[in-house]
């Protein structure tokens, strides 16, 4: 048996499995974890391998649900999980449109994130022109 670092693809947290092969581990990973439609990523020593299997049928169970429910299943565990005041937000980035909890959360971190990119460029800019300025004053 190896251990394999299990995940999803765009998830920072690893799970680190034991088993024979990266597909048995990919397969005890979705029954620890629950299928989500997202790709998942099995890294070994020597073995490694992305796997996809699981995606349409995730799909179609949230498409089920959501026809049961009127809501994705995402949307009504942000709602009942939430213990913070979720912020309005009716921007649009790069012509991305924010529809639910999750998507308003990310859009704000990502305007945020913009705003102080903008702001240490311009800092960035004024500590250069400083620099200059003492050298050229020192000549």
């Amino acid at each position: 048996m190896s251990k394999y670092k299990v995940r999803y693809i765009n998830s920072a947290s690893i799970t680190k499995i034991d088993a024979d092969s990266p597909t048995e581990a990919y397969k005890l990973f979705l029954e620890q974890t629950g299928a989500e439609p997202i790709t998942v990523v099995v890294g070994g020593f020597l073995n490694s391998g992305y796997f996809d299997g699981h995606v349409e049928e995730a799909v179609k169970r949230i498409e089920e649900e959501k026809a049961q429910t009127g809501k994705h299943p995402q949307e009504s565990a942000d709602k009942e999980n939430s213990n913070f005041d979720q912020p309005k937000i009716h921007a649009k980035l790069e012509d991305i449109s924010a529809t639910s909890t999750t998507e308003k959360l990310l859009l704000n971190i990502a305007l945020t994130q913009e705003k102080q990119f903008q702001e240490l460029k311009k800092l960035n800019y004024k500590l250069w022109s400083f620099w200059i300025f003492l050298l050229v004053c020192q000549y």
